[in-house]
């Protein structure tokens, strides 16, 4: 194999690795920047239009901080223990 495809191989490995830790550590600019990709795509030529829908971030999920309640799995409260904790009659942690 030539130097050229393997110095290009390893590129693309250290660049795919780059992604991954940008995703893990950077998730809130990681989650601008595929917005604004896919807005960029969406914008462009309807050739990539596919693209950019697949490409657009999904819709952040509710969680106990959202205030959504309709899981009722949030800590009350009155008792500082949630729903599900006061069913089993133990804390899970």
């Amino acid at each position: 194999m030539s130097p050229f495809i393997q110095h290009m191989i390893v590129g693309a490995i250290v660049g795919l690795c780059l992604v991954v830790v940008a995703r893990r550590f950077l998730p809130g600019p990681s989650r601008r920047l595929q917005a604004r990709l896919a807005a960029l795509l969406m914008r462009g030529p309807r050739a990539l239009h596919g693209l950019g829908r697949r490409l657009e971030p999904p819709a952040p999920a509710a969680s106990c901080g959202s205030g959504c309640s309709n899981c009722a799995s949030c800590p009350l409260k009155t008792t500082g223990r949630s729903a599900h904790e006061r069913k089993k009659g133990q804390l899970v942690r």
